[in-house]
């Protein structure tokens, strides 16, 4: 049976034809227990799940579950969790067939065995299988588990009790520390009750006496512990003791006989009681996903009972006091009127503890607030974005741009999810960072803002308190408790005493000094006189500072000076630090920036800036590049609690650092070397920052606002150097390319400030590009023309260029220049001009242009064949769209975004000409690697699923199409203020869920969605358009099919006066094409099928698509055949095969390394597996099947 100590082992199965419908029996041993001893009698050997219990209920599947029962795996709520999905995950692995999924399962929990029962029925799944095994569970039997304790210290008292029966564990150890450790089953034990799951129950408890060792016997879990206390729950005694109540000695066992009559029982009622309850269950959920997506529910998907807890830091090891603080919160938070919102202020001193005090309550409340407790930096406007980002994505809510606030607040508001907690840190700056706006309204919640603006209660809210440093007997348990003294002497207590009084009780100074006397193992009574030394040079240093000040000033200066003589390089990491956003510093970035940078030379070719031509300094770049280093200085700031790591799963370490401890590490050096250290941190970030490819930018976001600040207090002649400005000129630019029209504006208006006086033809000119796209992406035309014209005047009639007419960077972001010109003229209509503008500009030497200057090129290119496909051109738009395609292969690093441009164009084409299929081809490799690299969220990213589900439209795979169309509406409709291509974004998905709506004769549907995209034109002033004649033309034939005659024939009238003023369009794939033809006759007509049915695929190949991208081809059901053909000057077949054998022939031309030859491949999706199989083995394929590779 192989080793039976962990994971899931089955014991007995049954061996009847009936075992489809047989229900299953998991037994889970309690603390220090194993899989197969704890239930096997000491005497007779008997294993009573295996030996006897088959013989009772021979139709149930009986499984055991082991898993690492030492005492630390149950004393943190992560340690049971994680112990609770691994059962449910050897759960799921056990049941992978269909009809297992519908076995019910019942429990046998011995002791804490049924803590981790409890757990894996309040843990959120994993997957929708780990789901199924939760919501199978038909009832739990529990032998003498503990349920009902008054207090963590009962609960502790009961697990130092439970853990002596324990033959290998050392009492001794752990009776000091285990009260701190009991808190994990006493919440889960407390959920459970208050959640009470409806489960069948039933509590064995003991009756007599263990031994404890000599002369000590005691019953561990008395029968009021023992006792759920449910409805459904039975409870009976057993006269074992606790370790015995899970043994049977022999088929006649009066224990055994009680167990099994009440598992018989239950197995006989469990799979009757399952099935109806999942028919029910089955019914219920149809209910709840039919009015989901009748109201576009935000809701994410979630288990139920389970709570979302997500904070930066876990709770402070070392919280002491303020108990009755955190007993006039809870009386506020749950007294008086229940649907009103609450908000509770903690204002004080930085360093006071509102931070840990705020999270204490969190903490110890998670379970109460089921909706969620989440956790916000609101230092600055940026912070807090990078938070709402953080959360959406937690709950799996959509992120668009410009909407996260809106969209978390509406999910907040909704009546559903009233149970959340929200906190709002560091709010000191109200006045310039309300967080008003940030709290949703709604009638419900609780929300907890921590300041150091004593104002704040009585402004933010009435309700509050204004926190006082610690009383003397808490300040000195959290400095033992920091130096990791247990056992403190007599001595030791009156220095404590004493060192706490110098310190003015304030908790992150004594948390400090705890930190150095653990670190530096000194004495108390030798801490206290370094101390008192250095308070009075503190204040011969700074004489008008207060006692609050002088108290963490004094106790940082001794962990600095500390830390400067056992690492000089950890100290100026920690001042490098010190001048970074402080609350979330990713490891990633810090790597970034001291890592060679991409840019583009002045021979537009692409070379690296290293760390040092950026003037950073060699010592900190190298430290940071040297892993082992950079851990060593790592744990040396981390021993002095200087550094704070964050819990940001997926991201890699992230740290924080108290305010406080960067003002006092920058306050103690002079000032010529505090800004040697701002200057270092304003390089570090705009090294960081990237040049132009896509990264997730938001971890790096709030510390651009923290460096321009840090820049403006440089001096003067550090500020307005030519190589810093322009630094800071450059990360700005680059910052442009992402986040929204807020973030972009004010960007681009200091980027204009600093790059005023530089005579850079290169960077003011790329400056005028940013302006004039941003301008033009508001509809701001006439702004956008004049920023260009502005440049030109600023730039080029001055001579400023002059000396520029060999550089290939210049002439290239020249050519971006034209673009961006020939774009707006686009946009306004002047398609003439545009094309013109476009011919004129061209690379310095055209047979061998540089890089840079090939792509724009490539992107000019690309804007050319657009004009031809809106036009209505598609034969000549397809062969440039297809040459850029073969020129570039798959996007994997976001430059200017012209190639995902060039991608929708291309399917846009394909389906034009009635090749849907093709589409998707060109279309599956890059939306993978679109979600893979997070570009969804950017306008490119959206336009490549809405490309793709027009593919799905024109080739009639309708379902798919809904889905995709359902999941962009909450995106788009949450965006306030949207621009004009996120407002034309919104309309291609109500035209798209209309077209399909009338193909299907849902005419009402398909009237609702035209109303919506009529709204949008209307509003947006497009009326007169070809896409507003083309809505109207739709919306007639859909009220003529509702016998809505007479207000047919008016729109009907509408829409062919809103054609005379702009011809038909094809932008819009199919729009003005296939689906004009449709709609453009004779009301009550129908014109010709806009859904083609293509029976091949046909891709044009080179070494840019190499066959393993047929990975990505999508197909139907496993028995779906590709056939693949060379369209070479030989047109013979090379090869037959099945979708799975092109996969192997991907990977092998992979692995091979060798491209394909320029040509085509076909895919037939009618051949039968026969002949593909037949041609396979008789080794069809020529010799010159290589060319495919």
């Amino acid at each position: 049976m192989g080793d039976q100590s962990y994971g899931i082992s089955v014991l007995y199965e049954p061996l009847t034809s009936t075992a489809d419908h047989t229900d299953s029996i998991v037994a889970i041993h309690g603390l220090g227990g194993h899989a197969i001893r704890t239930w096997t009698h000491s005497q007779t050997g008997v294993m009573w799940l295996q030996d006897l219990l088959p013989d009772e209920i021979p139709n149930t599947r009986i499984m055991t579950f082991g898993y690492d029962a030492r005492f630390h795996n149950f004393t943190g709520n992560e340690d049971l969790t994680r112990i609770a999905l691994e059962l449910l995950t050897a759960l799921e692995q056990e049941r992978t067939r269909e009809n297992e999924n519908k076995r019910p399962i019942i429990f046998v929990c011995h002791s804490l065995g049924g803590a981790v029962a409890k757990r894996a029925l309040l843990v959120r799944p994993k997957t929708s299988r780990q789901a199924f095994a939760q919501k199978s569970v038909y009832g739990v039997l529990f032998l003498a588990t503990p349920h009902n304790t008054l207090d963590p210290a009962t609960t502790a008292e009961l697990l130092a009790r439970i853990a002596a029966t324990c033959s290998w564990v050392d009492t001794a150890w752990f009776r000091l520390p285990v009260r701190s450790k009991s808190r994990a089953l006493y919440e889960v034990s407390t959920q459970f009750n208050r959640e009470k799951p409806d489960l069948k129950f039933l509590s064995f408890y003991e009756t007599e006496e263990t031994s404890l060792g000599f002369l000590k016997r005691l019953v561990i879990v008395e029968k009021g512990t023992a006792i759920l206390g449910h409805p459904a729950e039975e409870a009976i005694e057993l006269h074992a003791n606790h370790t015995e109540i899970a043994r049977m000695s022999g088929k006649n066992d009066k224990n055994f006989t009680n167990i099994a009559a009440s598992l018989a029982k239950w197995c006989k009622k469990a799979i009757t009681g399952v099935e109806e309850s999942t028919e029910t269950k089955k019914a219920k959920e149809a209910i709840v996903t039919k009015e989901a997506k009748e109201t576009k529910s935000l809701d994410p998907p979630r288990a139920l009972n389970y709570t979302f807890y997500e904070t930066p830091f876990a709770p402070c090891e070392t919280f002491k006091g303020r108990e009755d603080l955190l007993e006039s919160m809870d009386d506020y938070f749950e007294g008086g009127e229940m649907q009103r919102q609450r908000t509770f202020v903690l204002a004080g001193l930085g360093g006071c503890g509102k931070t840990h005090t705020a999270l204490q309550y969190a903490h110890r409340r998670r379970f109460r607030y089921k909706n969620g407790v989440f956790f916000f930096n609101a230092s600055s406007k940026e912070t807090i974005a990078a938070n709402f980002d953080r959360i959406l994505n937690l709950l799996s809510l959509p992120a668009a741009a410009k909407n996260k606030e809106e969209i978390l607040k509406k999910w907040l508001c909704k009546p559903g999810n009233s149970d959340w907690l929200l906190i709002f840190d560091n709010a000191d700056d109200l006045a310039g960072n309300p967080i008003d706006s940030y709290i949703p309204r709604s009638g419900h919640g609780h929300i907890i803002v921590t300041t150091r603006d004593q104002a704040a209660i009585g402004s933010v809210s009435e309700d509050g308190a204004s926190m006082e440093p610690l009383d003397e007997e808490d300040a000195m348990e959290v400095l033992l408790a920091k130096a990791k003294i247990t056992e403190p002497s007599g001595d030791d207590i009156e220095q404590s005493r004493a060192i706490v009084n110098l310190l003015g009780g304030l908790p992150l100074a004594v948390e400090q000094a705890g930190a150095y006397i653990r670190s530096q193992r000194k004495p108390l009574r030798e801490y206290r006189q370094l101390a008192e030394e250095r308070v009075g040079e503190v204040l011969k240093q700074s004489p008008g500072i207060s006692a609050r000040e002088n108290s963490y000033l004094t106790v940082w200066e001794l962990n600095f000076c500390q830390l400067e003589k056992e690492s000089s390089i950890a100290a100026s990491f920690l001042l490098l630090l010190s001048f970074l956003e402080s609350t979330d510093i990713p490891e990633t970035m810090l790597r970034r920036g001291s890592s060679h940078k991409k840019i583009w030379d002045r021979s537009g070719e692409v070379t690296e800036m290293s760390p040092k031509d950026a003037g950073l300094r060699a010592d900190i770049t190298a430290l940071i590049q040297d892993q082992p280093k950079l851990d060593r200085v790592i744990e040396k700031l981390l021993a002095f609690s200087l550094i704070t790591p964050n819990s940001t799963p997926g991201r890699g370490r992230v740290f924080s650092i108290h305010p406080l401890v960067q003002y006092s590490a920058t306050q103690r050096v002079p000032i010529v070397q505090q800004q040697r250290w701002q200057k270092q941190a304003v390089l570090l970030i705009c090294q960081a920052f990237p040049f132009s490819t896509y990264v997730d930018q938001r971890p790096m976001s709030p510390h651009i606002p923290r460096v321009l600040k840090e820049y403006d207090q440089l001096a003067a002649k550090e500020r307005f150097t030519a190589a810093n400005k322009r630094n800071v000129s450059i990360m700005l630019l680059s910052a442009t390319k992402f986040g929204d029209s807020v973030w972009k504006r004010e960007k681009i208006a200091r980027a204009k400030e600093l790059v005023l006086d530089d005579t850079d033809p290169f960077l003011r000119a790329w400056l005028a590009t940013c302006e004039s796209g941003f301008l033009r992406g508001q509809g701001n035309y006439d702004e956008s023309m004049a920023a260009l014209a502005n440049h030109v005047k600023a730039t080029i009639l001055p001579g400023l260029a002059k000396d520029m007419e060999s550089d290939a960077r210049w002439n290239a972001q020249r050519g971006e220049l034209t673009l961006s010109f020939a774009e707006t003229l686009l946009r306004d209509g002047d398609r003439a001009r545009a094309k013109a503008e476009l011919a004129a500009w061209a690379p310095l030497n055209p047979s061998i242009p540089s890089s840079m200057e090939k792509m724009i090129m490539q992107s000019r290119d690309t804007l050319l064949a657009r004009i031809y496909k809106d036009d209505g051109n598609f034969e000549e738009s397809l062969p440039i769209f297809q040459r850029l395609m073969r020129e570039t292969g798959y996007v994997h690093d976001l430059s200017t975004g012209w190639q995902l441009v060039m991608l929708n164009n291309l399917s846009a084409n394909y389906c034009e000409l009635k090749r849907p299929l093709d589409a998707e081809f060109v279309l599956a490799q890059q939306l993978k690697l679109v979600y893979d690299r997070k570009w969804e969220n950017i306008t490119v990213g959206r336009g490549l699923l809405q490309s793709l589900i027009e593919a799905y439209i024109r080739r009639g795979a309708f379902e798919e199409a809904k889905i995709e169309l359902e999941k962009l509406i909450p995106v788009f409709e949450a965006i306030p203020n949207k621009d004009q291509l996120q407002r034309i974004g919104l309309v291609r998905v109500w035209i798209g869920l209309a077209r399909v709506a009338q193909m299907e004769k849902r005419w009402s549907s398909s009237f609702n969605y035209w109303s919506r995209a009529a709204a949008i034109q209307e509003e947006a002033g497009w009326t007169k358009t070809f896409t507003h004649a083309a809505i109207l033309f739709s919306m007639a034939q859909v009220l003529y099919q509702l016998d809505q005659k007479e207000e047919a024939y008016a729109t009907r009238e509408a829409a062919e006066e809103a054609l005379t003023h702009e011809g038909r369009r094809y932008w819009i794939a199919g729009l003005g094409s296939y689906w004009m033809d449709y709609v453009c006759v004779p009301l009550g007509e129908f014109g010709p099928d806009p859904v083609v049915r293509q029976e091949s695929v046909t891709i044009q190949t080179d070494v840019a698509l190499k066959v393993d991208n047929l990975l990505a081809l999508p197909h139907r059901g496993s028995d779906t055949l590709t056939r693949v053909r060379s369209n070479s000057s030989t047109g013979s077949d090379l090869l037959r095969a099945s979708v799975p054998l092109v996969e192997q022939l991907g990977r092998r031309a992979s692995s091979h390394g060798r491209g394909s030859s320029a040509g085509s491949i076909t895919f037939n999706r009618r051949e039968t597996h026969g002949m593909l199989s037949t041609a396979v083995d008789k080794n069809a394929a020529p010799a010159n099947a290589a060319a495919l590779e």
